[in-house]
């Protein structure tokens, strides 16, 4: 009888009861997997929103403080100020939310 080497026990760890060779993975393999995607997404997403209104508000504040500055400028120079924003080149101007 012919003794097994490592390689043939190796390959027979491999291979199925009925010669197959073993491929994929298992059910319990790919919850694992999505358990932890969600885990994670759960964790980053809400994360993710809050740096957006943080950034939302900081462009907003910035939008007002470069209105101001225009406004001081129109005001200093002893002309009356404007009734809109179009006026003073910023008619298109729309808040952070699309407002």
């Amino acid at each position: 009888m012919r003794r097994l080497t490592s390689v043939d026990r190796s390959t027979r760890d491999l291979v199925g009861t009925r010669g197959f060779r073993r491929a994929g993975f298992t059910i319990i393999e790919m919850l694992a997997v999505m358990s932890i995607i969600g885990f994670l997404a759960g964790i980053g997403i809400p994360k993710l929103h809050n740096t957006l209104k943080v950034a939302n508000n900081a462009r907003a504040i910035g939008d007002i403080g470069a209105i101001q500055t225009d406004l001081e400028a129109i005001e200093a120079s002893s002309t009356p100020l404007p009734a809109t924003l179009a006026a003073i080149g910023r008619g298109t101007m729309l808040d952070p939310w699309g407002n």
